[in-house]
């Protein structure tokens, strides 16, 4: 540990790490809370008693280095005949074989844990919590060359897609600026989606949301013992668009989007890795990708014998939109439908419906982590 790191300050951060991950607070929060509390000293101590102890939730694999780390085989379970052709074929593929090179994607841990708006709203300003920590998205505007445009709140898989697109090149070109690619359609081939034109198709909604995302800004919440702490940040900083008069209207298509050096400076230490062949599975579904982002950041840190994730507590979490007498009964019926899906391409988590909520257990990460040594 750092050798100018005083006795009582490095102790005291090692006590806010255990009681932020007693409460479950993911590391990369942990840690920036830590820094925060006591410097960058007693967060580099933290970080390194983590490494010390071989904890794979610091370790994300690099998207240049081969996977090295073989997950234990056991009895997995029988994907549903039911389920759709497509995500039973990605299934099979999953199965096969690990995830290398491009079927590798990045998440920021605090959005595996909080995702972004599942449905259109007409609302510019949305909120989730979970276990003591909180984020807020409020909708912003962009210069369309002419006049700044209000964007909507981003919504939908989209932009989860987007994102875990994004955050993956930046991290292999180690740099926070992403050039989209040469063209639309591109882009929307490394997705999985099938370009189409029309005022519903997948070209128009990747313009939108695309830019809904490159607008809107992101605050985040935490609780520790008697204080709250709040931070502000945009995820991204810089958007560069074409810009295009047609039928009256001003057009932008994204070229460049830079992300915040916070927000890449977060990623790149605390990246959560994900298996790209399973979102392409669950692509119709943002809740799906929810549940499978927060299963993918969790299942491999548990610590216990099991914890169980209670229906109010997922409702809380995934199914704001769910509002009445019956929210809770009806987010669980839609709930438990995407499960199986989850199920299909994460068949390694541990997971079990009980009678008040979601039983999990720990379980290897869909993409395994390199580990310190190996």
């Amino acid at each position: 540990m750092p050798a100018t790191l005083d006795a009582t300050t490095r102790q005291n951060a090692l006590n806010m790490e255990a009681l932020l991950s007693e409460n479950q607070i993911a590391p990369g929060l942990a840690l920036e809370l830590i820094r925060k509390s006591f410097g960058d000293e007693a967060g580099d101590a933290v970080l390194q008693l983590r490494r010390e102890q071989a904890d794979p939730s610091i370790h994300a694999a690099s998207a240049n280095e081969p996977q090295t780390v073989e997950t234990a085989k056991k009895a997995l379970p029988v994907v549903d005949a039911g389920l759709p052709k497509a995500l039973q074929a990605f299934a099979k593929q999953i199965r096969d074989s690990l995830p290398q090179n491009d079927d590798i994607a990045f998440m920021h841990t605090v959005l595996c844990q909080l995702g972004l708006p599942r449905r259109k709203t007409a609302e510019t300003r949305q909120s989730r919590v979970c276990d003591g920590v909180a984020i807020q998205i409020d909708a912003g505007s962009l210069w369309d060359g002419k006049q700044f445009v209000d964007q909507p709140l981003p919504y939908g898989a989209f932009p989860r897609l987007i994102l875990a697109q994004l955050n993956s090149e930046a991290l292999r070109q180690r740099s926070p600026t992403v050039n989209v690619g040469p063209s639309a359609s591109a882009f929307l081939r490394t997705l999985g989606i099938t370009p189409s034109g029309g005022a519903n198709g997948s070209y128009t909604m990747f313009k939108k949301q695309v830019q809904a995302l490159a607008a809107c800004r992101l605050t985040l919440g935490y609780n520790v013992k008697d204080r709250a702490y709040t931070m502000k940040g945009d995820i991204i900083e810089g958007f560069e668009a074409w810009t295009t008069e047609t039928t009256g209207c001003r057009e932008m298509w994204p070229e460049t989007v830079i992300f915040s050096d916070r927000y890449y400076e977060n990623l790149a230490e605390h990246a959560v890795p994900v298996d790209m062949r399973a979102l392409h599975a669950l692509k119709g579904s943002a809740l799906a990708l929810d549940c499978y982002l927060m299963l993918t950041e969790r299942l491999h840190r548990l610590k216990g014998s099991y914890t169980i994730l209670r229906w109010h507590q997922l409702h809380a979490q995934f199914g704001s939109e769910y509002t009445g007498d019956a929210a809770t009964r009806n987010f669980k019926r839609e709930f438990l439908k995407v499960l199986k899906r989850v199920h299909a391409v994460y068949p390694e988590a541990d997971i079990a419906v009980v009678k008040t909520g979601l039983r999990l257990k720990r379980s290897p990460p869909p993409v395994p982590y390199k580990v310190k040594g190996a």
